[in-house]
């Protein structure tokens, strides 16, 4: 109870970031955002890669998945976002001080 506006503060934050990652990734048709992905993996891996991609894009989209596709996706980035951005000021802060 004491932390209870702390608390409530953040889950407000995170949850408008949520919606603005998701707003941004279901913007256009999903075969726009498949084709994009597909190309980025293209791009940093084999070309089967991007194939299987392609493929399983097109296959969670043609389930109806898309959307619970797109809250995973958005999760995904914004954790890996607040732990890059706790993270390394706390890796330095803990190499800087012995007592931390």
């Amino acid at each position: 109870v004491a932390f209870a506006g702390f608390f409530t503060l953040l889950t407000t934050a995170i949850e408008s970031m949520l919606t603005i990652i998701a707003d941004v990734l279901s913007a256009g048709p999903p075969l726009v955002l498949i084709i994009v992905l597909t190309l980025l993996v293209v791009y940093t891996s084999r070309w089967p890669l991007g194939i299987f991609t392609l493929l399983s894009l097109l296959l969670i989209d043609n389930l109806g998945y898309w959307d619970s596709g797109i809250q995973t996706i958005a999760i995904v980035l914004l954790s890996g976002l607040l732990t890059i951005i706790i993270g390394i000021p706390v890796g330095i802060w803990c190499a800087q001080r012995k007592t931390v």
